[in-house]
C-alpha cells in the first residue's frame, strides 16, 4: 500500500520557505524549514520559461523552492 502525503509550501518571505507536511489522515508531521533559492536561480528560470522548456524548468523551480536540507 502507498503512503501519500500533503506538502503546503509557504513562502514567507524572499529567503525562506517553511513546509507543512500531513499524513493521508490529516496529522502535522513536521513544519521544517528551508532556504528559498529563487534569486539565485532566477536567471536560469526566466531563460527556460522563455526557451519553453518545461521539464528543466519544474526542476529548477523545485530546487528554488526544496534547498539541500528539505530534499
Amino acid at each position: 500500500m502507498k503512503k501519500y502525503f500533503t506538502y503546503r509550501i509557504c513562502v514567507n518571505n524572499d529567503k525562506r520557505v517553511h513546509i507543512e507536511k500531513y499524513d493521508s489522515e490529516r496529522q502535522l508531521l513536521g513544519r521544517p524549514s528551508g532556504d528559498f533559492l529563487y534569486p539565485e536561480n532566477r536567471a536560469e528560470i526566466q531563460q527556460l520559461l522563455a526557451d519553453n522548456q518545461f521539464r528543466q524548468l519544474g526542476e529548477s523551480l523545485f530546487k528554488s523552492l526544496f534547498d539541500p536540507g528539505l530534499r
